[in-house]
């Protein structure tokens, strides 16, 4: 926030952005850990790729 002088704040607390993107990075390596766990059990997906011909 500006004060009445114009100028920006001088210390501007930046530890609860900080920490919500932390958690945030936290949260969704959890969700895609155990979501590979899961997969793992089942066939999987398998793609093919197709073959490059050199003319």
């Amino acid at each position: 926030m500006y004060e009445k002088d114009g100028y920006p704040e001088s210390s501007a607390s930046t530890g609860l952005p900080v920490g919500i993107m932390l958690l945030s990075a936290i949260i969704i390596t959890a969700y895609l850990v155990v979501g590979s766990a899961m997969a793992q059990g089942g066939g999987g997906t398998v793609a093919y790729l197709p073959e490059a011909h050199v003319q």
